[in-house]
């Protein structure tokens, strides 16, 4: 006599429906139809990253570029500075001369006679020498004007870049809460997941035991 077991049905009806239920998770549509906020983002997988991680990507561009024109403001107002310095090294020098020059010319009036053409010609060169220093006097008042200037754009350029600081940081904190909450997803998910896979597994060995075995002759 030869005796042969057979494998129980309920043995392959419940291996497939475990392999389907392991299927079932799995999304049915492309990558491409999921909209852009809701797409899980998997790392090493290449998958497009969520509308938010672009938002802070071109904020934080944004930042820098906001950084690199206060350090250029910065540095235009800095020159600013060393212009109205130099300025107003050269009226002091200026100035300086002129009055050496002018008090070199009525010393040598004293005690003598002039012609007419002589005084007019030393009024020409007093006036010249007045001329002179109120052209300097213009160029230091230039270069306060440009050094205002400068400043107003550095303060300008310093409240851009501080407004996109603020919104770096709140994006930012959105995005790390957003991880948070798909990390805390993902939990959830592969808890649930498991939990039926253990029901599955009890739910096999109770049909397994409770199924009679069958003898051939």
């Amino acid at each position: 006599m030869r005796r042969s077991r057979r494998c129980p049905r309920s043995m392959h009806s419940c291996g497939s429906a475990l392999r389907s239920r392991r299927t079932s998770s799995i999304p049915s549509r492309s990558w491409s139809s999921w909209p852009l906020a809701t797409r899980p983002c998997l790392k090493g997988k290449g998958e497009p990253m969520t509308l938010l991680k672009r938002l802070l990507n071109l904020r934080e561009a944004r930042e820098k570029r906001d950084a690199q024109s206060v350090r250029h403001a910065r540095h235009a107002r800095a020159q600013a500075d060393e212009e109205v310095a130099t300025a107003e090294r050269i009226l002091e020098q200026g100035l300086l001369d002129a009055r050496r020059e002018g008090d070199a010319l009525f010393d040598g009036m004293r005690g003598q006679l002039w012609s007419l053409s002589a005084v007019q010609g030393m009024h020409g060169k007093l006036e010249s020498l007045r001329q002179g220093a109120e052209a300097l006097r213009a160029g230091v008042a230039e270069a306060e004007e440009q050094r205002q200037a400068s400043q107003e754009q550095l303060e300008a350029t310093q409240a851009v870049h501080r407004r996109s600081q603020k919104q770096v940081g709140k994006t930012k904190e959105m995005h790390t809460v957003q991880e948070r909450e798909m990390a805390a997803q993902r939990e959830r998910k592969e808890d649930l997941e498991m939990e039926e896979i253990g029901s599955l597994r009890a739910s096999s060995r109770g049909s397994l035991r409770g199924s009679p075995r069958r003898f051939t002759i």
